[in-house]
């Protein structure tokens, strides 16, 4: 996975996803770092599938000559990383043409050091699937500095316009937009306003005036935070939630995050995120999910070299690194690894075990090998709240915090009621049947639901979601994905649920249906812990129709 790029590629640079394969070629993407630390370059790359030779690059950092390489500062290639297809690839094989959405350019939410348009980061690209010649590009976010990179494979899909049959590809995104674009041009068909946003205060970055919004009717998630968004669950989360956030700013979609805490919806988790959408053919629906849930962000000025304290260096990188899964102090992030009990954790552990889990990862954490170990150290110190009179000289021993980056962001934050609910009104996740030849929500559902609100007599609340739905020909629409680890049928024409059933763990993940003898069988793979707070699983769940 590391050859074929034009540097030292950090130990991230993965796959998450299997690519997909056309004649002799195995077209695969990659999973790289988008955080302050090192990041590699996301490459799409086809690998002979006989001798593993790579056979063709795409450049998504485009190198000097190439198209895209006037949106980049002139030494951007040889360091900027990120902007790589992690979600999934999209074979069109009677046209020979591969179709990939891209993520955010590094470091994603300051790039001051990345002026410009930044393609083919955040973009949908359409790549001959012999030769990796671009044949067109559509850019969903410019200049990145939200984390708002395409999680998800497109569709293939067909719309019907002026009695006419026009292919196309579908993109869901983080955002809650969705972009049916012409699969021969890119020409979206549905039109898309570039729209004036507001712009970044923060020293050094240089934000981007405009981003794509496609029509109202295709935005399919709440578009932003304001007071009339507040939860109305009772009158005491009300009251708990307006104290909570009098600090923080809210507004639209699209504000750059700044020195103060501002609310974000939907935040970097979506919208839709790994699961991507599912289309029927048969009646020219996309039915996607989707999260509706705020967080907080903020950003501060990364320290300097010169001495600071061992204790508040590790709280400075646990911020940049580690609050989404295990939170800060007074959140209440309910599982097993919040940060309280994180805290008792290192408490019992050794600071060369600790170490150890830092460099080599465990579970679901992944691994940190990148920061030096005096920023190991820090970390441990502040997980063991020692450290406080210790002074350490940022130049001898920080070669990697922040990679010389002067703004840092504290983190995606969740954010909830004195209950633990979210914040905000709720359907809190959604599914909807999207008409691909109006460009229109056919109907839109709650999608899951807390079983301690199930149990006073609320209707379904909808979850945070992550993973995606299969429609069957039977008329049927699957899905898993939310917290309360329920599997359930949808009817596909009106959204009406028909069935449901309790897994172990979550199902984070999207369904597949095959035949066996003439038998339909869906299958799901319940692996749970995908979302902090929710229990790990290990089993494959299968059922026949």
């Amino acid at each position: 996975m590391k050859e074929g790029l034009n540097r030292d590629a950090d130990n991230r640079n993965k796959s998450t996803t299997p690519g997909v394969i056309y004649k002799d070629l195995y077209i695969l993407g990659s999973t790289v770092g988008e955080g302050p630390g090192p990041a590699a370059p996301g490459y799409i790359r086809a690998f002979d599938v006989r001798s593993g030779a790579v056979v063709w690059t795409f450049h998504t950092i485009p190198l000097p000559g190439e198209p895209g390489y006037e949106t980049w500062p002139p030494e951007a290639w040889k360091k900027s990383g990120g902007a790589n297809s992690w979600g999934g690839i999209t074979m069109d094989e009677e046209r020979g043409v591969v179709y990939c959405g891209t993520g955010s350019a590094a470091y994603d939410h300051w790039g001051g050091d990345r002026i410009g348009q930044n393609l083919y980061a955040n973009c949908v690209l359409a790549l001959d699937a012999a030769t990796g010649v671009k044949i067109w590009h559509y850019q969903v976010v410019h200049h990145d500095i939200w984390d708002y990179d395409i999680p998800c494979a497109p569709n293939l899909v067909q719309v019907q316009k002026d009695g006419k049959l026009i292919d196309a590809v579908a993109q869901p995104t983080k955002m809650g937009h969705l972009f049916i674009l012409d699969r021969d041009t890119g020409t979206p068909v549905f039109p898309v306003e570039e729209v004036p946003v507001p712009q970044s205060d923060i020293p050094g970055e240089v934000s981007w005036p405009t981003q794509p919004m496609p029509p109202i009717s295709l935005r399919y998630t709440r578009q932003g935070f304001y007071e009339h968004e507040i939860t109305d669950l009772n009158d005491e989360a009300t009251t708990f939630v307006k104290d909570q956030i009098k600090h923080m700013t809210m507004g639209d979609l699209f504000r750059p995050p700044n020195r103060d805490s501002a609310l974000i919806m939907p935040q970097f988790n979506g919208g839709t995120d790994w699961g991507g959408a599912a289309y029927d053919p048969f009646n020219r629906k996309l039915y996607v999910n989707a999260s509706n849930e705020a967080e907080w962000i903020s950003m501060f000025e990364a320290p300097k070299n010169e001495s600071i304290l061992q204790f508040d260096l590790g709280a400075k990188i646990y911020q940049t690194q580690c609050t989404f899964c295990h939170g800060s102090a007074g959140q209440q992030l309910q599982n097993a690894h919040s940060f309280s009990t994180l805290k008792t954790i290192a408490g019992q552990r050794t600071d060369d075990n600790l170490r150890e889990v830092l460099s080599t990862g465990k579970g679901l954490m992944p691994k940190f090998d990148w920061l030096s170990d005096g920023e190991k150290n820090a970390i441990i110190a502040f997980l063991k709240d020692k450290g406080k009179d210790l002074s350490i000289d940022l130049s001898k021993i920080s070669v990697n915090f922040a990679n010389n980056i002067p703004w840092l962001a504290t983190g995606h934050n969740p954010i909830k009621d004195n209950e633990g609910y979210p914040i905000n009104k709720r359907p809190w996740g959604t599914l909807s049947a999207i008409d691909m030849d109006s460009g229109t929500i056919d109907w839109q559902v709650a999608l899951g639901t807390y079983p301690s609100l199930e149990a006073q007599g609320f209707e379904a609340t909808g979850t945070f979601n992550l993973g995606g739905p299969l429609v069957t020909a039977g008329g049927l629409v699957f899905i898993a994905a939310t917290m309360d680890e329920r599997f359930r049928a949808f009817d596909k024409d009106t959204g009406e649920m028909l069935w449901e059933f309790q897994l172990d763990a979550g199902g984070y993940a999207t369904p597949a249906t095959f035949e066996v003898d003439g038998k339909q069988y869906l299958i799901i793979a319940a692996g749970g812990g995908g979302i902090p707070g929710t229990p790990p699983g290990n089993a494959y769940y299968c059922f026949s129709l």
